[in-house]
C-alpha cells in the first residue's frame, strides 16, 4: 500500500524494499507472508493473519513494486507464489483462501474452493507478473515484459470487446536473446516487446 501511495520517501525505497528479500522478515519459502518471520506472533502454518499468505495482498505487494520500477523482484516473487499456488492445486485439487508461509501446503485456518480472491493468483498474477502480459485496450497495445526462457504463450486471450490474440514466445537460451514471437489476432493492435534492456513492437494486423 505505501509504494502504491507513494508513501516512501525516496531515499528511504531501498530499505524499505529490502525487507521483501530478507530470509529473515518476508523472503520465505511461499512469498509473501503477511506478518514478518521475526515476529514473536509469527505463525509458520499461517494461522489467518499471523503470516499466512493471502492472494489479495500478494497482488498488492506486486502492483507497489511496480509502481515503485521494481520489476524483476515483483516477477520473481509472482513466480514463487503461483507455484507454490500450483504445487497445492496439484495435490488438493482445489485454492484456498490463504496458504502457509513455511510448507507448500494451505494455511492452519484456511478454506477451500476459494476461487472469489485467490483466482487472483492463478489469472492476474499469473497473466501480469509471471507471464508479463499487460493490455492496454484504450491504446489498442498489449505490453509483454518477457523474463521466462523456456517456450510460453496465452492462446485465446481476450482484448476488448471483439479482440482475440494468440500469443507464443519460443525458447531462449538467456535472457538477452531476443525473442521469436508468433502472434495472432482478430483485431489490428501493437504487441510492444521488452526483454532485458531491449523493447521491440510488432504491428499485429
Amino acid at each position: 500500500w505505501a509504494l502504491l501511495a507513494d508513501g516512501v520517501p525516496g531515499h528511504r525505497m531501498q530499505d524499505f524494499i529490502a525487507h521483501l528479500n530478507d530470509p529473515k522478515t518476508f523472503n520465505r519459502p511461499h512469498r509473501v507472508p503477511t506478518m514478518a518471520a521475526s515476529d514473536p506472533q509469527y505463525n509458520p502454518g499461517g494461522d489467518y493473519w499471523r503470516g499466512s499468505v493471502w492472494a489479495p495482498t500478494n497482488y498488492m505487494v506486486l502492483k507497489g513494486l511496480e509502481h515503485a520500477g521494481e520489476y524483476e523482484l515483483a516477477a520473481q516473487i509472482a513466480k514463487n507464489h503461483y507455484d507454490n499456488v500450483l504445487k497445492v492445486f496439484k495435490n488438493d485439487g482445489t485454492l484456498y483462501e490463504n496458504y502457509a508461509p513455511e510448507f507448500i501446503t494451505k494455511g492452519s485456518l484456511a478454506a477451500n474452493e476459494f476461487v472469489g480472491w485467490t483466482g487472483i493468483s492463478v489469472i492476474n498474477v499469473l497473466f501480469e507478473f509471471v507471464l508479463g502480459v499487460k493490455p492496454d485496450v484504450p491504446n489498442n497495445t498489449v505490453v509483454w515484459d518477457i523474463r521466462l526462457l523456456d517456450r510460453h504463450g496465452i492462446t485465446n486471450y481476450p482484448f476488448g470487446r471483439l479482440g482475440i490474440i494468440d500469443m507464443i514466445c519460443e525458447k531462449r537460451n538467456n535472457a538477452a536473446e531476443e525473442p521469436v514471437i508468433n502472434v495472432k489476432s482478430t483485431v489490428p493492435l501493437k504487441l510492444r516487446v521488452l526483454w532485458d534492456k531491449y523493447e521491440k513492437t510488432i504491428e499485429v494486423k
